[in-house]
């Protein structure tokens, strides 16, 4: 098993109200699963991601990740352990404007300061059908190209646990599927354990399960 999220319970206030978010939420993800997340706007989905990467922190619960409790870590330690083991891709890229293609990917792993290979680099943006485009800085980029090389930036430190938020939400359809195809292509060949927030069935339908958020709780579907 590599996620095993128990009773986990998360409260915003709006105007000294709390708003219940998740409500003693359970789930169980296995190793190199592909799971999608579906729900509506508000529901929870992006809080719940955000609880995973260890941004955010749960009103009460337990996050478990290969049986190490990332909800009881320190900020130090959580923000070391997420550098380790997880990789996000946003819907909206957030791509260093001023850095080339390689430049961008090499990134997490020099904020580690782990040794950067500039031809792992190379060979992984050219498996994200990015060979051509190694020196182009993001503006050169169309928005397509842009979320495969952020997709290949968060799979450069081999991450143990992908999170994806809505990754084709802001393309076109056509673009999408093209961006999605190679998403499910380099985490099943990583054999990533990966959790996809997405608005489209279509997208859930590649996955292995698909989840349904609401009432702050994870419905299978």
């Amino acid at each position: 098993m590599s996620i095993n999220i128990k009773n986990l319970n998360k409260s915003y206030f709006l105007e000294n109200k709390p708003i219940k978010i998740l409500n003693d939420l359970n789930v169980e993800i296995n190793t190199s699963e592909v799971v999608a997340v579906l729900g509506s706007s508000g529901s929870g989905k992006s809080t719940l991601l955000s609880l995973l990467a260890g941004l955010d922190s749960a009103d009460s619960g337990n996050i478990f990740f290969k049986n190490v409790d990332i909800s009881a870590m320190t900020q130090k330690d959580l923000t070391e352990f997420r550098a380790r083991n997880i990789g996000i891709v946003f819907q909206n890229y957030y791509l260093v404007s001023h850095l080339n293609a390689i430049e961008n990917v090499l990134l997490p792993l020099e904020i580690q300061n782990k040794v950067a290979s500039e031809d792992t680099a190379k060979n992984l943006l050219a498996s994200v059908g990015l060979g051509s485009r190694l020196n182009h800085s993001p503006n050169e980029l169309s928005g397509g190209e842009s979320q495969r090389l952020a997709i290949a930036r968060a799979l450069i430190t081999k991450p143990q646990l992908l999170l994806a938020d809505e990754p084709s939400g802001s393309l076109d359809v056509e673009t999408g599927k093209k961006v999605m195809d190679v998403f499910f292509n380099q985490v099943r060949s990583y054999g990533t354990t990966t959790i996809l927030v997405t608005h489209d069935p279509r997208v859930a339908q590649e996955c292995d399960r698909t989840f349904k958020l609401e009432d702050g709780k994870l419905w299978a579907i």
